[in-house]
């Protein structure tokens, strides 16, 4: 997330020096990113299973809001 000041600013500058400006929206930016590294996360609350009580899930892909995402 970007602060609303620091939006300000960088309009600031564009105009005083009369550049374009353009918009991009990237809403998935971390959503598919492939991991360099081994990841493993504990499954989530919802997941129950008799038989994968201990088990985690390994990832392959990076999920937004994970450290390692950025």
């Amino acid at each position: 997330m970007v602060k609303p000041a620091s939006v300000y600013l960088v309009f600031i500058v564009v105009v005083s020096r009369g550049w374009k400006i353009n918009q991009l929206d990237v809403s998935n930016t971390f959503l598919n990113g492939i991991l360099q590294e081994e990841v493993y996360m504990d499954k989530p609350p919802e997941f129950t299973h008799l038989t994968l009580v201990s088990h985690v899930c390994r990832l392959y892909r990076s999920l937004y809001g994970l450290k390692h995402a950025p």
